[in-house]
């Protein structure tokens, strides 16, 4: 997975052979194939990879008994300090979306955005359970996609931006804006 995720940030998925891979590894191309069925499910299991170690980072730290607010700041702190230092591993990831016909890729990639997103669900839901705030699932769902959207603006955006200009407070007032828009929810 290493020796791939090393050749995907340099190469396209399209252009990533097994042999590669395999020589990078430092095993036979023959010993891939008895660990996975093919190019599409190493790629796969990258996917997963980013998923599970971005999603550990991002919500380290958020908890049910921290405020709204705290948890967004956390959540502000995580997403700086660990995904935007990140960038070769979000090229990977959008270099997967030119991939997105391949049904195994498709439904990682849906896996991915659907444990971002529960996430963050269940960071709203906190303060509905705690009577908070009194908000519809539906509005939640909403809530939750409009934040990841935004995040994911910003990873593209510091991406492509030579600059690299020092947006962390700017990420920490868009978040304060959402729990200043749940305000109006509150009991």
């Amino acid at each position: 997975i290493e020796a791939a995720t090393e050749i995907l940030e340099k190469k396209n998925y399209q252009n990533m052979k097994t042999a590669e891979i395999a020589k990078k590894a430092g095993v036979a191309e023959g010993t891939l194939y008895r660990y996975f069925k093919n190019k599409e499910n190493i790629f796969s299991e990258v996917l997963r990879e980013y998923m599970s170690t971005e999603l550990d980072k991002v919500f380290n730290g958020t908890s049910e008994e921290k405020s709204l607010v705290e948890n967004l700041e956390i959540l502000g702190d995580n997403f700086y300090n660990e995904v935007l230092e990140d960038e070769k591993t979000h090229k990977i990831l959008y270099k997967a979306f030119s991939e997105i016909e391949v049904i195994e890729i498709k439904n990682i990639l849906r896996e991915i955005l659907d444990c971002k997103l529960d996430k963050l669900e269940e960071i709203f839901k906190w303060e509905v359970e705690k009577r908070q705030i009194e908000i519809s699932y539906h509005e939640l769902e909403l809530l939750a996609l409009s934040v990841w959207g935004i995040a994911e603006v910003i990873i593209k955006k510091h991406i492509v931006d030579s600059k690299k200009k020092d947006s962390k407070k700017d990420i920490k007032k868009l978040l304060l804006v959402y729990a200043g828009l749940l305000e109006k929810y509150r009991k």
